[in-house]
């Protein structure tokens, strides 16, 4: 909540038309130094960017239909740039009938993003 959802007051919804993602399919279990490592170190989104990108594919997707996140349960991740300059994993979820999210330090918990998970980027020029 104090993450990602609290700077959202100061975020100018504009901006998610002038940013690009990438989409990457996990084809294997990785940690998200392994993902950053694979993508030859792309680097976060600045939360302020995140936010409005995070709303426009949600509202997109209101309600599980098709389109870039996965829909199935499985893991939409994105690393997060805060404002304090620590980068952490936020997850984007859909669970039963609704969207869920969630928040991480970079390679934390008991193990990695299994294989079928998406990662989302800023795309390159």
């Amino acid at each position: 909540m104090n993450w990602i959802l609290k700077p959202m007051k100061d975020v100018k919804v504009s901006l998610a038309n002038e940013v690009k993602l990438e989409k990457f399919s996990l084809t294997k279990p990785m940690h998200d130094t392994e993902i950053q490592t694979e993508l030859q170190n792309p680097n976060p989104m600045d939360v302020e960017i995140f936010l409005p990108l995070l709303w426009q594919m949600l509202s997109l997707q209101p309600n599980a239909e098709e389109g870039s996140l996965l829909t199935n349960g499985y893991s939409n991740i994105f690393h997060v740039k805060l404002k304090d300059s620590r980068v952490v994993a936020v997850v984007v979820r859909w669970i039963g009938d609704v969207w869920r999210l969630s928040a991480s330090e970079l390679d934390c918990a008991d193990g990695r993003w299994s294989g079928g998970r998406a990662f989302f980027t800023l795309a390159t020029a």
